[in-house]
């Protein structure tokens, strides 16, 4: 900082006359005090052992969403609730604009869907399907009457490449499935992700019955009513909710909740 300071002569003067004035100026510097030490650092915190592990670990994730499954078509008092419930939450039968048309007929196309999510994944048939993902809509996809624009496609693509759908001129999507047919195709996608269904399967094969004989059988082991259905009459859409939720209240497995 600079200052000036005024100094008046204190001696004695004549009279009549003004004491000398001596201005002094001067820089006064004033240093600014040192900052504080930083704090030290906090003493380590002693975990004992057997707690570490839950320490270093992360924070779990965000649990996803829960799917809701609510259909204008089923009630909550509908014995078929639970399951078109389980088959929508799952991923398998999801209905459309709200709707899961219970009473309806089963076609070929939606069969091959629900084959693959029960055996499969989505994510599976995707990877199945890459090859034609750039190819026109028209382009055959493994039958005569299967092309790459349609929706069901990449389904019965993966089927026929896993060997579950046999070779053949034509699919026929849009044809019904008998009650023998759809017990064929559910119980063994399901016996994919279940070894004890598997197993069953094979002893009951091991009888040398007519071909539908062990599904029906495996039907009236976890207590569906199409253990009792005529199995060559058109399966409808309610009865495949129900022999799915059935088998995994009987033979529960991971994959489904």
């Amino acid at each position: 900082y600079k200052m000036k300071v005024s100094v008046q002569d204190s001696r004695q003067v004549k009279k009549n006359e003004t004491a000398p004035i001596a201005i002094v100026e001067f820089t006064l510097a004033i240093e600014a005090p040192p900052p504080p030490p930083p704090p030290p650092p906090p003493a380590p915190v002693n975990i004992p052992s057997e707690f570490k592990n839950a320490a270093e670990e992360p924070p779990p994730p965000p649990q996803a969403t829960t799917q809701v499954c609510e259909f204008l078509d089923v009630t909550i008092s509908d014995e078929r609730m639970p399951y078109f419930t389980f088959s929508c939450r799952n991923g398998v039968m999801e209905g459309s604009e709200g709707r899961m048309r219970p009473d309806d007929l089963l076609n070929r196309a939606e069969a091959a869907k629900i084959t693959l999510l029960i055996e499969s994944s989505l994510e599976e048939a995707e990877e199945f399907f890459a090859p034609f993902k750039d190819q026109p809509e028209s382009t055959p996809v493994s039958f005569g009457d299967v092309t790459v624009g349609d929706w069901y496609s990449p389904f019965v693509y993966a089927l026929y490449q896993k060997g579950i759908l046999a070779k053949k001129t034509y699919f026929r999507p849009s044809d019904t499935l008998t009650v023998a047919e759809a017990l064929k195709l559910i119980v063994e996608a399901y016996s994919a992700q279940s070894s004890d269904v598997a197993d069953e399967l094979d002893a009951l094969f091991a009888k040398k019955e007519e071909w539908y004989k062990p599904y029906q059988s495996m039907a009236l082991y976890v207590q569906s009513g199409l253990a009792l259905a005529d199995p060559s009459r058109p399966i409808k859409r309610h009865e495949i909710a129900e022999i799915l939720y059935k088998l995994w209240k009987t033979y529960p497995v991971r994959k489904f909740e």
